[in-house]
């Protein structure tokens, strides 16, 4: 690592006036206006992403650093002030004073998409010069970021030893994993953030944000296909070399490579170190594309206004990408400005304020129904926390892309809920089930407080097969000390099991072997499942649960503003032989009939799910009908594990897109 001769002491007030080409500077990304009276401290400051959500609530730099001169001009030109330097030859006395430091300290070593070398990679002990730092200045606060991994990388000991430093500094330590799609971000972006206080300052004021119900969608970001250079196409030759590439590492176990981003959602932003770009946006004419970097700007949350031009295309694509996604640093920002004075710093009614496009402000104002304005983008939320017997987890986005708009929502079998929580929140919405432990279990996701209670328990619980049988006896005896204690049971049983099917001892899931990635897909699961079930509380506190007969929920909301989507049990002739009693509340063909020619008396919009059947075909004669190929895990024999299978959706109605599956 090549290192600088200095670095750059940035005054709070006072900053000297960038250059640029055409002599004055357009392209400041931030003015600060200082209300918190607070400083921070900006090492592995990058093109600035850390400031830029810190000033964005009042806190100005008093200091910079970033050895990356491609970073750091970028920097300059929205900041007005040059960080070059190297950290590791810093002095830590010569730096100002400061309240708090924020780093997204180096992360290649220690991510899933690089060779994971760990603290055996220099760029990986660079961490420690940031306990240096703390160590000499002693400032009331820091927030750090990485890749979710650190906490897993060398058996989880580089995390423990960081947090047990920190601890020895004087500073109460709190750590999460937050999601940029849960902060107005239209992407999935899960990283690790640790913020640290000083025992004296109020650490125990601060909690970290939830942030809500991802609502931005890749639409909304898009720029108009006309606007788009032709540059950013991709060449079938290029296209074609993707292809080959993707099926090579899929072959592998790996998910290097680009991925498709269609028009709805994001799944992640990726950077290679060459700074080539490898997301791909498919147009409606099946054309491929990159993102612009004023897309990537919006995914990321950066203002338009920030300025990329002083360096070429493939390096703003590689510098956005290892940024921080700004809104959620702004959210972690406004906590602990909020710990540190006792005054709140937050200008917006809620952290996952989503932007809203041309597009959908033109509908509004044209004075289309705002739950229409949203529903038509098809904009997901969250995934299912459940293991689930019958689960659409791997389809929901096609089921969800039919759905017509409408106000009310009703789901009278709701099952482990994949659908409900891969589809926007309507302005009604109603899930019911028969199954009281499921229903208890979602109703204890919805308390803030019982929600918090179930997610230690958890915590504290192993992926063990005397875990599982322990949960399954309760659950048979169905006698517990308190709801969260059922809920517990209930999603240890279910969760721990294959395929959401709790009956047996026998049942209990492991994997043998390992991974793409050599780690246990079970307890890769388990480790997420607490942030999983944070998300989908929230995503619930909508929502009105209900746990009785179909029939009483569809009497309720028969309305034609209400759209009824419906997975009942599948019958008997269309499954395994092994899998007619997987469900605690099975129906029989006479059940199936009379749930038919009740939808047909429904006023409403009724997307029903299963698999063919000759009965609902003759029953749902005139319906309109989709097939979906999707691939069935419930085999008992390991050769049919993963056969194909074909769902079928019947429609009471002609949806928009009449090919979308």
């Amino acid at each position: 690592m090549k290192k600088q001769k200095k670095t750059t002491k940035i005054s709070s007030t006072k900053k000297s006036k960038p250059k640029s080409s055409g002599g004055v500077n357009r392209n400041r990304a931030v003015k600060v206006k200082q209300t918190a009276g607070l400083t921070i401290a900006d090492p592995f400051s990058g093109g600035g992403g850390m400031r830029l959500a810190f000033q964005a609530i009042g806190v100005a730099c008093a200091w910079a650093c970033e050895i990356n001169r491609y970073a750091a001009r970028v920097y300059k030109a929205n900041f007005g002030d040059d960080p070059t330097g190297d950290i590791t030859a810093v002095k830590a006395n010569a730096i100002p004073d400061f309240d708090i430091l924020c780093a997204g300290f180096p992360c290649q070593s220690h991510s899933l998409q690089g060779k994971r070398r760990g603290m055996n990679d220099p760029r990986g002990r660079l961490i420690y010069h940031i306990l240096r730092i703390l160590r000499a200045k002693q400032p009331k606060a820091c927030v750090l970021e990485n890749v979710e991994n650190f906490m897993h990388i060398d058996g989880g000991r580089p995390f423990a030893n960081l947090k047990a430093q920190l601890e020895d500094l004087g500073y109460e330590v709190q750590h999460a994993v937050l999601d940029a799609r849960n902060f107005g971000c239209p992407q999935s972006r899960r990283r690790l953030f640790i913020v640290a206080i000083l025992r004296s300052v109020g650490a125990k004021a601060f909690r970290f944000p939830e942030g809500g119900p991802p609502a931005t969608n890749l639409q909304d970001i898009l720029e108009p296909d006309a606007d788009v250079p032709e540059r950013f196409n991709f060449s079938e030759t290029y296209r074609n070399s993707l292809l080959r590439a993707k099926d090579m590492n899929s072959a592998k176990g790996s998910n290097h490579g680009f991925m498709f981003a269609k028009r709805t959602h994001f799944n992640a932003l990726l950077s290679r170190e060459s700074g080539t770009e490898k997301n791909v946006i498919i147009r409606p004419d099946r054309t491929w594309r990159r993102p612009t970097p004023l897309e990537y700007k919006r995914a990321m949350g950066f203002p338009e206004s920030y300025d990329l031009s002083s360096v070429s295309i493939g390096r703003q694509y590689n510098l956005l990408g290892n940024s921080v996604a700004v809104p959620v640093v702004k959210a972690i920002a406004e906590r602990l400005v909020a710990a540190l004075t006792g005054k709140s710093t937050s200008s917006a009614k809620s952290t996952s304020r989503v932007r809203k496009s041309s597009a959908t402000k033109k509908s509004i104002a044209a004075g289309a129904p705002v739950e229409e304005c949203r529903t038509n983008g098809n904009g997901g939320t969250t995934w299912s926390p459940m293991s689930w017997y019958g689960a659409k987890n791997k389809i929901s986005p096609k089921i969800v892309s039919v759905f017509p708009p409408h106000r009310t929502y009703v789901e009278p079998f709701f099952g482990g809920g994949s659908v409900f929580f891969a589809k926007p929140p309507s302005k009604v919405e109603t899930v019911n089930d028969m199954n009281g432990d499921l229903m208890n279990f979602f109703r204890i996701l919805r308390d803030r407080r019982q929600r918090k209670h179930l997610i230690e328990l958890l915590e504290a619980t192993p992926w063990a097969r005397e875990e599982y049988c322990n949960a399954l006896a309760a659950m048979k005896v169905g006698k517990w000390t308190s709801d969260v204690e059922r809920a517990w049971t209930f999603i240890v049983a279910t969760r721990q099991s294959r395929n959401g099917v709790a009956k047996r001892p026998s049942d209990w899931s492991r994997t043998v072997g390992r991974t793409g990635n050599g780690a246990s897909s079970r307890t890769s699961m388990w480790r997420n499942l607490p942030e999983r079930l944070a998300v989908a509380g929230l995503r619930l506190k909508r929502a009105q649960i209900e746990c009785g007969h179909w029939s009483k929920i569809l009497n309720d909301f028969d309305s034609e503003d209400t759209l009824a989507y419906l997975d009942p049990p599948y019958l008997h002739s269309t499954r395994n032989p092994s899998n007619r009693n997987s469900y605690d509340h099975e129906m029989t063909d006479v059940d199936h009939a009379g749930l038919l020619l009740r939808l047909k008396q429904f006023k409403g919009k009724v997307v029903l799910s299963g698999y063919a059947s000759s009965l609902y075909d003759e029953l749902l004669s005139g319906w309109h009908r989709i097939e979906i190929e999707t691939t069935s895990s419930a085999s008992n024999k390991a050769n049919k594990k993963h056969a194909k299978r074909t769902e079928v959706l019947w429609l009471n109605y002609t949806p928009a897109m009449a090919n979308a599956a």
